[in-house]
C-alpha cells in the first residue's frame, strides 16, 4: 500500500512539474477532435451559404466560387459538369481493352487526363501577371539607364547592344 501511494505522489509531482515548464497535458476528451473540426466546418460553409444565397437554386449557366462570387472559365464548367462521364467512359474502355477483349496487358500505364481544372486556370493568370511585372520593371530600367546615360555623356548604343535578359 504505501509503495503504491508513494509512486503516485510521484506522478502527481510530475505532473505538476510538466505543467509549469508549459507542457500541456489534457485528457483525450479535452483535446479537440477530428469529429468536431468536421462540424465546425459544416458550420462554417452553413453560414456562407445563409450568408451569400444558395448557389444550387441559381439558374445561371456560370459556376461560381462561393466566398468570393468569382465565376470561373467555361471550359472549367464544362469539365465539371461532364467529369462523371468522362470518368465512367474510361472505366468502360479500360475493361473492354482489358479484361473483355484482352487487346492491352493489364500492365500497360493508364493515361493522364488533361482536363481544365481551377489550378491550371491560376497557373496561366500567373504566367501573365509575372510576364508584365517583368515589362514593367524592364521599362523601368531602360528608362534610368537612358537618362544617365544623357546626363554622363554615355554610348547610347553600347547601352542598348547587351541584353538584360537570358
Amino acid at each position: 500500500m504505501p509503495r503504491v501511494v508513494n509512486e503516485f505522489e510521484i506522478s502527481q509531482e510530475r505532473i505538476k512539474q510538466e505543467q509549469t515548464e508549459g507542457l500541456d497535458i489534457k485528457h483525450h476528451e479535452q483535446v479537440e477532435s477530428k469529429q468536431n473540426s468536421f462540424v465546425k466546418q459544416v458550420q462554417a460553409m452553413t453560414n456562407t451559404l445563409e450568408e451569400m444565397g444558395n448557389p444550387f437554386l441559381d439558374e445561371c449557366e456560370n459556376l461560381e466560387v462561393l466566398c468570393t462570387r468569382d465565376i470561373a472559365d467555361p471550359k472549367v464548367a464544362n469539365t465539371i459538369r461532364n467529369i462523371k462521364h468522362i470518368g465512367k467512359n474510361q472505366y468502360q474502355e479500360y475493361l473492354r481493352g482489358r479484361l473483355d477483349n484482352r487487346t492491352k496487358p493489364l500492365s500497360d500505364p493508364i493515361k493522364q487526363n488533361k482536363l481544365h481544372l481551377f489550378s491550371r486556370q491560376d497557373s496561366k493568370v500567373a504566367k501573365d501577371k509575372l510576364q508584365i511585372s517583368s515589362l514593367k520593371q524592364n521599362c523601368s530600367l531602360f528608362s534610368q539607364l537612358y537618362c544617365s546615360c544623357q546626363v554622363r555623356d554615355g554610348n547610347l548604343y553600347e547601352l542598348i547592344r547587351h541584353e538584360n535578359q537570358a
